[in-house]
């Protein structure tokens, strides 16, 4: 997410198919659809904990 400015908002997060620009309009399906939740999930978990 972006804010008025165009600029990211600290600490905000999305996961899944609110966050995959990879996918454009189609929904490939559960399978696809977890792997890419999970992946950014971990990512932005990592980020918070200053792990990554």
């Amino acid at each position: 997410m972006i804010d008025n400015f165009g600029q990211p908002i600290p600490g905000l997060y999305a996961a899944g198919m609110n966050a995959g620009g990879w996918i454009g309009s189609y929904y490939p399906g559960s399978g696809t659809a977890v792997s890419g939740a999970i992946h950014q999930g971990r990512r932005a978990a990592k980020s918070i904990l200053g792990l990554s």
